[in-house]
């Protein structure tokens, strides 16, 4: 049964993960109404596998920061990109969310330094909902390696 569940909370996270970067990337729209299924499915998840605490600290981390870069940069990153981030800290916790958005960050980072020498970044900017979830994706499947690396260099 559990086996069931973990891949029904999975298909629900891989398809609203790819509605948000398909849309972000197409027309620079993110739907609220799949942030909160996202939200709502990753806060349960959290009462079956994980600490719904930890959930809630992932979901404040990830907004806090997001909210931050949202105000801080006026026009740069939108509301979608603010809820879609709170509803993957909902399902990856303090630690890991924290990871996601540096990966996501850096990501980021290097693809518009490699727009901008090439000249081309259009005046509309990135999409960064891709941004989010190959590091959300990657932070999920292999957070524990991820760390294991960063503990290493340090």
């Amino acid at each position: 049964m559990e086996y069931y569940f973990k891949l029904a909370f999975t298909v629900i996270l891989f398809g609203c993960l790819a509605v948000q970067c398909w849309e972000d990337i197409r027309r620079h729209l993110l739907y609220d109404e799949v942030s909160m299924l996202l939200a709502v499915t990753g806060f349960v998840r959290s009462f079956f596998f994980h600490n719904a605490h930890d959930s809630l600290a992932g979901a404040g981390l990830c907004f806090l920061v997001l909210s931050f870069f949202s105000l801080y940069k006026r026009g740069g990153m939108g509301l979608g990109d603010l809820l879609l981030g709170t509803a993957l800290g909902f399902w990856l916790g303090p630690e890991m969310s924290a990871v996601m958005l540096v990966i996501a960050f850096v990501a980021a980072a290097i693809f518009c330094t490699i727009l901008l020498i090439f000249k081309s970044l259009d005046e509309r900017g990135i999409a960064f909902a891709p941004f989010l979830t190959v590091a959300m994706l990657s932070v999920y499947y292999y957070g524990g390696k991820i760390m294991e690396l960063y503990e290493r260099i340090l």
